[in-house]
C-alpha cells in the first residue's frame, strides 16, 4: 500500500515516505511488485474486480496475509485519547491499527 514509510515520524524527525514500492526492500528474485494506492485501486480494473471480492478473502483464507494487530487507546476525552495514538506513534508504534472511543457514553 502506497506511500510506504520508510521512518515514522517522532517528535524529533519528520516522516519520510516513498511512492515507488520496489525501493523499499530487498526482493527475492521474481516477485513482481506493484503498489497499490489505496484510495486510487478502483481506478484499475482488475483491482476494482478482483481484489475485495476474491483476492483478499484467499490471500486471508491461506495465512498469507494476516489483519493488523489494534491496540485500544484510553484516555478521559477525545482530545487526550487522540494525543495518546499520537504519541504511540511517535513512541515508535508499527503495524497496529489505532482504536479510540469517539462520542461521550
Amino acid at each position: 500500500m502506497l506511500p510506504v514509510i520508510v521512518t515514522h515520524a517522532s517528535n524529533e524527525t519528520k516522516p519520510v515516505y516513498l511512492m515507488d514500492a520496489r525501493e523499499s526492500a530487498a526482493w527475492a528474485a521474481g516477485v513482481n511488485v506493484s503498489g497499490v494506492r489505496t484510495h486510487f485501486y478502483a481506478k484499475n480494473e482488475m483491482f476494482r474486480e478482483k481484489l475485495q471480492a476474491e483476492i483478499m478473502p484467499t490471500l486471508l483464507a491461506q495465512g498469507i496475509v494476516h489483519p493488523h494487530r489494534y491496540r485500544i487507546i484510553e484516555g478521559e476525552t477525545l482530545l487526550e485519547r487522540a494525543k495518546n495514538a499520537l504519541n504511540a506513534i511517535r513512541e515508535g508504534a508499527s503495524g497496529e491499527k489505532f482504536i479510540w472511543r469517539v462520542a461521550n457514553e
